[in-house]
């Protein structure tokens, strides 16, 4: 089966989604990114850090949706969680180094 998208369906998504003002550069990368999801079945993976005001508690994960994982965390957390970093990457794995 093929589903073949054009730029007025792309576009489409990105209006209902609120994407509709991304640069050319980050237009590209977002078709990439849809396309490996779709294609290869490989979501994107964001390595994040949030922190738990007032304390100096961190927690740093990987997940596929940033937003989501903080609303998460959020709604079982009775501290306000503030987004610190998140970063794309590709293959990234968790790994515990305890020296």
């Amino acid at each position: 089966m093929t589903i073949n998208f054009t730029r007025q369906d792309f576009d489409a998504i990105a209006k209902l989604y609120g994407y509709s003002n991304l640069t050319e550069q980050e237009w590209e990368k977002a078709q990439d990114n849809f396309k490996k999801l779709i294609e290869e079945n490989e979501a994107p993976r964001f390595l994040y850090i949030i922190r738990c005001l007032p304390y100096n508690y961190y927690k740093i994960r990987i997940t596929n949706d940033i937003c989501k994982r903080i609303t998460d965390h959020q709604t079982g957390c009775p501290f306000k969680l503030k987004f610190i970093f998140a970063i794309e990457g590709k293959g990234l794995q968790c790994q515990l180094y305890i020296p």
